[in-house]
């Protein structure tokens, strides 16, 4: 009888299958995040997510936040909309920006749960975010903590 080990993780997306990368057996393990020394060691599968986040928020979506208003979004409106129509400086405008990069994680990224989003601006640009994003992931039937730090740039311009 065939020996069966009992592996926690998830799933990888389809373009990582494609890509030939670290799933290439199409499995992405998990192990909650942890500290070897002072780096912090992460899992294939927060990696994986780190980095469509890091995708998803740097890729600019032809759609303009008026047309996305009141609308589901589809595959079409991949990315974040042009936000440079809101001023960073005011606290209304940080609100509905923090809400657009929320609602922009949850309808792309479908492993996330329970989806906090944190903006913070840095020195050198009016329009570049520091986002900082806490979430659960599900596996094996329970809901597990994960939290990712990703910079938007103003221009977008694809993952860093």
């Amino acid at each position: 009888m065939a020996h069966l080990d009992l592996m926690h993780g998830a799933r990888a997306p389809l373009f990582e299958r494609f890509g030939g990368s670290a799933a290439e057996a199409g499995f992405l393990p998990w192990r909650a995040a942890r500290r070897d020394g002072q780096e912090l060691a992460l899992s294939a599968l927060e990696r994986s997510i780190g980095a469509e986040l890091a995708r998803l928020l740097n890729t600019r979506c032809a759609a303009s936040l008026a047309q996305l208003a009141g609308r589901q979004r589809t595959v079409l409106d991949y990315g974040l909309p042009d936000y440079s129509a809101y001023y960073t400086g005011s606290l209304d405008d940080r609100r509905k920006l923090t809400a657009l990069v929320q609602s922009t994680v949850q309808a792309f990224e479908p492993r996330l749960r329970e989806v906090e989003v944190e903006l913070a601006l840095p020195g050198h640009s009016r329009h570049a975010l520091d986002v900082a994003i806490r979430a659960k992931v599900l596996l094996e039937g329970r809901l597990e903590p994960v939290a990712f730090q990703v910079a938007a740039l103003a221009e977008g311009g694809g993952a860093p």
